[in-house]
């Protein structure tokens, strides 16, 4: 795959089995949402760097009764591509929330802003916890929902929100999994707490990432997978700066620009 950024186009050399074609229903500003988010949440959920779940196309029962915190369900991956690059605005997502729904998770519990609560249940989460509020009141309403909680997914990355999972699980601890590598702090405080960080470049993971990636044009074509939220920034190469500038307010959405224009 040509590496080079901003391009409208990309060649793609033997990695055919790590892309999906487009049905009717995906426009291309619908697809610039996707592959990042894709592969973030499938090598997290799905790779045995990541929980190691059952893929969900194969397995559609693996959460049956079973609760899983994601911290930042509504963050904004942004422009570029590379979650490591902003813990503020590391990963994802309503991609996330999709595929713990085909799995099964009977409780899908994100920490988000209350504004996008329509928007984090409309994509599969089951529960919104408000991040303005303290700490405590957080763990208080997440332990209230499931006193056994073992999964935490954190979108962020950041010391807080490795804290909220730390003391949300159950007596018998968990496993977060992070984008940015787990507070060695929070580890160190929280005995049963275990932690892992993960790359999310599919070429990194190429068995979990082409099941998954072969089964999404039917996924993307069935509305099993939607699309990201989206906002075009226009101008093109000309306009980067300011766009990069939008991703930085962001929230809820992804910035997409047309490199040709």
């Amino acid at each position: 795959m040509d590496h080079g950024g901003y391009q409208q186009y990309a060649l793609i050399g033997t990695s055919a089995n790590l892309t999906a074609k487009l049905p009717d229903n995906v426009t291309d500003d619908d697809a610039a949402t996707l592959p990042t988010a894709i592969n973030t949440a499938q090598v997290a959920l799905y790779d045995s760097d990541g929980f190691g779940f059952p893929n969900p196309f194969e397995d559609s029962s693996f959460g049956k009764g079973k609760s899983i915190l994601v911290a930042g369900g509504s963050a904004n991956i942004g422009l570029a591509g590379n979650p490591r690059s902003s813990p503020k605005k590391a990963n994802l997502h309503p991609l996330a929330l999709q595929f713990l729904k085909l799995s099964g998770f009977e409780n899908i519990i994100t920490t988000a802003s209350k504004s996008h609560e329509k928007l984090v249940k409309s994509y599969g989460a089951t529960h919104l916890i408000d991040r303005s509020l303290p700490l405590s009141t957080q763990v208080e309403q997440i332990k209230a929902i499931t006193p056994n909680l073992q999964y935490a997914w954190d979108c962020i990355g950041s010391k807080d929100t490795n804290t909220l999972a730390a003391q949300s699980f159950g007596p018998e601890g968990g496993l977060i999994v992070s984008s940015l590598p787990v507070s060695k702090e929070v580890l160190a405080e929280y005995k049963h707490v275990q932690g892992r960080d993960i790359f999310s470049g599919p070429s990194a993971h190429p068995d979990s990432a082409a099941r998954v990636w072969g089964r999404m044009t039917k996924a993307l074509e069935g509305g099993q997978i939607r699309p990201l939220p989206y906002r075009v920034h226009e101008g093109g190469l000309a306009k980067i700066t300011e766009a990069l500038g939008a991703v930085k307010k962001a929230s809820g959405y992804k910035v997409v620009i047309h490199p040709q224009e």
